[in-house]
């Protein structure tokens, strides 16, 4: 997986990498600033954070995040996360790449950007 870390001046302007600086890391990373009917979606949910690290993965790295429409956002987030559940009923430990290429799926299927 392509990381900010991995990018050698994409770290200009980021903030440590925690929940509460994903929308301004997001925008540093991307370049966007879409305003506030947009909101930085953690593509990986917050509540598997020790899951996804088990993979090797840091959740708040803003190649982790998108940009998704508030009311779409608040459309999706319940279903989203219930696919995440069963992702990991199927998977108890997933690797690295399994993990990203499903997040991929739903991306494509709840149609948002993803940056990895």
């Amino acid at each position: 997986m392509r990381r900010v870390d991995d990018i050698a001046d994409a770290s200009h302007g980021l903030r440590s990498f925690t929940g509460r600086n994903s929308r301004h890391n997001l925008e540093e990373f991307t370049g966007l600033r879409p305003g506030r009917n947009f909101q930085a979606q953690d593509v990986l949910p917050q509540k598997f954070e020790s899951r996804f690290a088990a993979g090797g993965i840091k959740i708040h790295d803003p190649v982790c995040g998108a940009w998704v429409g508030g009311s779409h956002h608040a459309a999706i987030s319940h279903t989203y996360h219930t696919e995440w559940a069963r992702f990991f009923a199927r998977s108890p430990d997933p690797p690295e790449d399994q993990i990203l290429d499903f997040a991929s799926q739903l991306a494509r299927w709840y149609q948002f950007h993803v940056y990895f």
